[in-house]
């Protein structure tokens, strides 16, 4: 039986898009799955392990003649308190994903940033945020994208704020050079 068990996790996992059949969580999977138990199905159905799930979704979040912008956002549960999520996004010009350079006047947007930080976090400014936050620490990530009114700096669970915050949106108005 735990052959079995170890044959269909290994062909039909990846195939369903579950896990990359290189994905380091698999391969855990895998050698944990050695030790379950060979004489006896319904401890094997008992077993927390197996009781781990994982999604993957794709979106494009905005589209126009020049840009488009796109949303990946992968969760898994494998266990524990709480499961984990973490998202990616960005924008394509001219078949090129987009840096932080390309967006224009760095001094500028840092400015913007850094007062989209403080009205987000309900600081009278950048500075006392940062002086009240002694755990995270904020920094402009190149996980951005763009829409028609501005850049959304996008931040995953505990990257600037505690877990329960979530993911989180920064909105920095931007006018682009064409």
């Amino acid at each position: 039986m735990k052959k079995c068990f170890v044959f269909a996790a290994i062909a039909v996992l990846p195939s369903l898009g579950a896990v990359d059949e290189n994905s380091p969580m698999l391969k855990e999977f895998l050698q944990a799955a050695a030790t379950f138990p060979a004489d006896n199905p319904a401890e094997l159905a008992r077993t927390p392990m197996l009781k781990w799930e994982s999604h993957r979704e794709y979106k494009i979040i905005f589209a126009n003649a020049e840009y488009y912008s796109f949303k990946a956002v992968e969760s898994s549960y494998t266990g524990g308190a709480h499961g984990m999520s973490r998202t990616t996004v960005g924008t394509f010009r001219n078949g090129r994903r987009l840096k932080l350079a390309d967006l224009g006047d760095q001094r500028e947007l840092t400015e913007k940033w850094q007062q989209a930080i403080a009205r987000h976090f309900k600081a009278a400014s950048f500075a006392e945020y940062v002086r009240r936050k002694d755990v995270f620490k904020p920094y402009m990530t190149g996980n951005f994208y763009l829409d028609d009114k501005g850049i959304h700096f996008i931040y995953n669970p505990i990257e600037i704020d505690c877990y329960a915050a979530g993911t989180i949106d920064i909105f920095v108005p931007w006018k682009f050079d064409k």
